[in-house]
């Protein structure tokens, strides 16, 4: 009984370890998206600026 349970637990902290690593990839990917939309739009009116000044 006990050797059961402890297999059922070992199993729910790879269940829980798997969602941790899962969150931490969404959350980095996400962050990573917003760096990259940021820089795009900096670009943008960086261009758009240029072109107003000249």
């Amino acid at each position: 009984m006990a050797t059961k349970l402890h297999s059922q637990h070992s199993c729910f902290d790879g269940v829980h370890c798997f969602c941790l690593l899962g969150f931490c990839f969404f959350t980095i990917s996400i962050s990573l998206r917003l760096s990259v939309v940021a820089r795009i739009r900096i670009l943008q009116t960086s261009r758009e600026r240029r072109l107003e000044s000249s």
